[in-house]
């Protein structure tokens, strides 16, 4: 089958332009195609990017135009500040945007509103056969327009968008690009409502997520801080082994080093990592240290049940510690603030919330600050127990402020932050603290004098907040509570907003109090200890349930402990994204990544 190339005459088309009809072109119709793009299309080329589909568009059985479309830009700023997808989220949902890299009206086909009849009748169909031939659905076209050839008339009146113009650079090679001095116009094309929520959202709707891609390994152990994973191998080596001698085979330090190199590649408990160990290739066995067998003249690994005995029968304490202080040693300075919260690990617990509660303390900034404390305890009553002891197993909190939650709001552990190690703390004020709660309230219903205060305004994934602190001085006096030098009242108003509109408002209020003195800390700076504080909760708790599945975890005793640790070193060493990460890395990748060995990088 061949494209017809005689052409309608004018008057045919106008009383007949609901006639055009667009179809993908047959498999013997390419080379014609190609051909005709070549010798008519200004950039006469017919080569286009990555998946590809082919258009005719035909009027009474006669071709007057085609269009093609393929692979979207790699990165374009203007695109993805529209959509207003991270970084992570654009390397897993980029096939969701195609380009609209060719368009060609035939010679004496050039009719009016022919070139927006197509682009619209394209638009409608695009997505299906995209899924029909690649797998999956499309959501955006992109398209370049050169102002030296073109206005962009036909996309403005089929309802492109407009972007703005490119900053005038092609890709010239993987991961380079160079100037070729001409920008050109930047137009998209949604093809359902709300795309940029949808693409920017944490979550891709359910008829979506199938299609979502795994970040590729190379992007993640991208992310990997390399230097510091060298002497991790020889920590390991100092934890005591408490298994018998008799009948030995495998070293602890090489069975703790699958452990670790299975949470790093996506394993969610022992036995996926077992898994894991059993495909590892010779060269990667012996990087890992694992037993040689002198008779197969083959390394061997550790099966499920020698991972489970010794992990088991490795003391959590002495594991945390020593683990702990290969992790700090990464840098010598505390950060300015911590956070510290606790987390229940729900598949633990029976009828009376009794199991295992993992209690965290994080930097407000884990991108750029090495800190990191857990514990882990069987009773939520006792997380203000284990919250003092990783206060007290840091030799000094001056300079430091340390958010909690309500439930640390005690004597003691106000008390321990500030006379013990010269720290400060800010500390919400809940229902729990009765007394304390009701003299806050009341020092702002009725100040003294006029209140500090602090207002940001943000805007971002379908909502507007509204955060307002206003903070009075005060004295431990007024509330009879020890340390209590600043209160602190902050509202939240937050507006839920579709195509332009408020469809939902909710107003919050909270209450603080801090130990900072005089000018040692000012609105702006408690507003963001306020917001930092939740942290814990987005940088960590939120990643290891929705990345790693550990509410889903049954595993009790030491082996719940150090599986709980190791996943919330992982959560904070890889800053691993929210959405979906489905932990694609490999141990090839360790080997690509970290060069001939990876022992050269990561065990010694």
């Amino acid at each position: 089958m061949a494209i017809q190339l005689s052409f309608p005459t004018s008057f045919e088309y106008v009383i007949r332009l609901d006639r055009v009809k667009v179809r993908l072109i047959n498999p013997d119709e390419k080379d014609q195609w190609d051909e005709l793009m070549q010798k008519h299309h200004f950039l006469h080329s017919a080569n286009l990017a990555g998946n590809q589909l082919r258009y005719v568009a035909e009027l009474y059985g006669k071709c007057v135009a085609l269009l093609s479309f393929s692979a979207p830009s790699y990165h374009l700023k203007g695109r993805d500040e529209w959509i207003g997808w991270s970084e992570e989220q654009l390397a897993q949902r980029r096939h969701f945007v195609v380009q609209n890299s060719r368009l060609l009206i035939m010679p004496d086909g050039t009719l009016n509103n022919l070139s927006s009849r197509v682009l619209s009748l394209c638009s409608k169909q695009l997505s299906a056969d995209w899924e029909a031939n690649f797998g999956h659905p499309v959501m955006l076209i992109e398209t370049f327009v050169d102002p030296a050839y073109h206005r962009g008339t036909c996309y403005k009146a089929a309802n492109w968008i407009r972007l703005g113009e490119t900053q005038g650079f092609k890709r010239s090679g993987k991961g380079f690009y160079e100037s070729h001095g001409s920008p050109k116009a930047l137009w998209v094309c949604p093809l359902q409502p709300d795309v940029q929520k949808i693409l920017s959202a944490q979550e891709l709707p359910a008829e979506l997520t199938a299609h979502e891609r795994p970040i590729s390994s190379a992007y993640v152990v991208a992310k990997l801080s390399l230097k510091p994973l060298d002497s991790l191998y020889g920590h390991l080596r100092t934890i005591t082994d408490n298994r018998g001698k008799k009948g030995l085979r495998h070293s602890l330090a090489s069975c703790l080093s699958i452990v670790v190199c299975g949470i790093l590649a996506g394993c969610k408990g022992l036995t996926e990592c077992a898994e894991l160990a059993e495909s590892l290739n010779q060269r990667q066995r012996q990087a890992l240290m694992t037993r040689y067998n002198m008779t197969s003249k083959k390394h061997e690994v550790p099966s499920y049940s020698t991972l489970w005995r010794t992990v088991a029968g490795t003391d959590p304490q002495e594991f945390e510690t020593i683990v702990g202080k290969w992790f700090h040693q990464q840098k010598d300075e505390l950060p300015k603030a911590i956070c510290i919260d606790g987390k229940a690990l729900r598949a633990t617990l029976d009828e009376h919330q009794k199991g295992h509660y993992a209690v965290s303390a994080v930097p407000h900034n884990p991108e750029n600050d090495f800190f990191f404390e857990q514990t882990m305890v069987e009773c939520k009553s006792h997380e203000d127990e284990a919250a003092r002891n990783i206060i007290a197993s840091i030799p000094t909190l001056k300079g430091v402020t340390v958010t909690l939650d309500a439930l640390h709001n005690q004597n003691q552990t106000m008390n321990l932050i500030v006379d013990e190690k010269q720290g400060d703390f800010l500390l919400n004020v809940k229902k729990n603290t009765p007394q304390l709660r009701s003299s806050i309230e009341n020092l702002f219903m009725n100040p003294l004098v006029e209140p500090a205060s602090c207002k940001t305004d943000s805007k971002g994934h379908g909502r507007r907040e509204i955060r307002t602190i206003k903070v009075l001085d005060i004295t431990p006096e007024q509330t009879n509570w020890p340390h209590t030098y600043k209160a602190a009242m902050l509202t939240r108003e937050r507006d839920t907003i579709r195509q332009g509109e408020i469809i939902d408002s909710e107003s919050e209020t909270t209450f603080w109090v801090a130990s900072h003195q005089g000018e040692k800390i000012n609105a702006k700076q408690l507003l963001e200890g306020t917001r930092g504080h939740w942290t814990i909760e987005n940088k960590l708790h939120h990643k290891k349930d929705r990345s790693m599945d550990e509410d889903r975890y049954q595993a009790r005793n030491g082996v719940a402990r150090i599986m709980s640790y190791v996943k919330s070193l992982v959560a904070l060493v890889l800053d691993v994204p929210e959405s979906h990460f489905s932990w694609e890395l490999s141990c090839f990748s360790f080997s690509y990544r970290f060069g001939n060995s990876i022992s050269d990088r990561f065990v010694k």
